[in-house]
This record gives C-alpha cells, structure tokens and sequence, in this order.
C-alpha cells in the first residue's frame, strides 16, 4: 500500500504523535521507561519497552537473519487489556505471541485499556490509573 512513497512510516509517526498529543503525561520527561524481555525461539529479535506504565512499543529486528517465523517467541504484558493502537485489536496481560502482536503491521504502539467491565452486566470501571479524566469518564 504505497510503501515505495513512505506512507506506511508517514502514519505510524501520525499514530505516535497524536498519541502523545492525547497523553503528554505518558511521554514527559519524568515517564519511566522499563525495557520488556521476550522470550522463546526468537526473542533476540524483539525490543520492547513500557512507557509509564500506560503504552508498550513493540519493534523486529534483524529480519533477514530471522526469517518468516517467530515460532513460539512472546512478549509478557503487564497487567490489564491492553489496545493496538494500529490496529484496534486488544489484547489480555500475559504472555502475548510476538507473531499475533505484529501479524497487521511489523511493530505495535499498545496502550493500557483505561475501563474493564466488572461483572456480568458490563458495569465498567477504571483499571488505570495514568488514565486521565477524560476517560476515566467513559468509565462510568
């Protein structure tokens, strides 16, 4: 889809910046980052790091050298669900499969889920803190 003109990077850069547009706290100076380590067959070709406990990057390298398969290498995810911000799909805490993580596009921009439902009627509240009040109000 156009990669040759660069449109693919134009908009993940497009993604990531109005991200922390959205959410200046998560990118400040005093954010912390806190590398995450996968694991398994090809764990040597993921980086990943949590940015103030609210969105998770998730970058390949060395593809050459790796192949097509990332066999059974995964990521392990800080609690709560957490949403591709590239591609809508939402994942649960826990041992994520690099392959399903990066399956629609080669790196991932995850960010922590700020409402979960808390019984069976779909009541929600908040389960982040670094949320905001904007959606800690969707919460309600």
């Amino acid at each position: 889809a156009r990669i040759d003109e660069g449109l693919p990077k134009l908009w993940l850069i497009q993604r990531a910046l109005r991200l922390r547009h959205e959410h200046p706290e998560w990118f400040g100076k005093d954010a912390a980052y806190t590398p995450l380590l996968a694991h398994g067959d090809n764990a040597e070709h993921v980086v990943a790091y949590l940015r103030s406990e609210s969105v998770i990057t998730v970058a390949q390298r060395w593809l050459v050298k790796r192949g097509p398969e990332w066999g059974d290498t995964a990521l392990p995810l800080p609690a709560g669900k957490w949403r591709n911000q590239l591609t809508g799909e939402i994942t649960d805490a826990g041992n994520a499969s690099i392959s399903t993580l990066i399956s629609s596009f080669p790196v991932a921009l995850l960010t922590r889920e700020c409402c979960s439902a808390v019984n069976d009627r779909e009541e929600k509240r908040c389960i982040n803190s670094a949320c905001g009040p904007r959606e800690r109000k969707k919460c309600r």
